[in-house]
């Protein structure tokens, strides 16, 4: 199975992103990551994915800054971590 687990296939998509935040290990602004990237790992819509982690941002489980190449990038919080670990049970 490797190292990044399967997405399970029932989650819904919000929960998959917050779910692929996890297993890309992005749970602090050093380890944030593009948008981009999720974008390309979920085959979803570059904005689908911005506007549902802003909604995320607004409910406190993601954090969010621009990096010095005008990308932006997520990480997940403290309660961002809680709520994808309550997935798994």
């Amino acid at each position: 199975m490797g190292k990044v687990r399967i997405l399970r296939e029932e989650l819904p998509l919000p929960e998959k992103i917050l779910q692929t935040l996890h297993n890309l290990c992005a749970t602090a602004p050093d380890l944030a990551r593009r948008s981009e990237e999720l974008s390309q790992v979920l085959q979803v819509d570059l904005s689908e994915i911005e506007k549902t982690l802003d909604n995320y941002k607004i409910e406190g489980f993601t954090e969010s800054f621009v990096d010095n190449e005008g990308k932006k990038r997520y990480y997940l919080t403290g309660s961002g971590i809680i709520k994808v670990c309550a997935l798994f049970t």
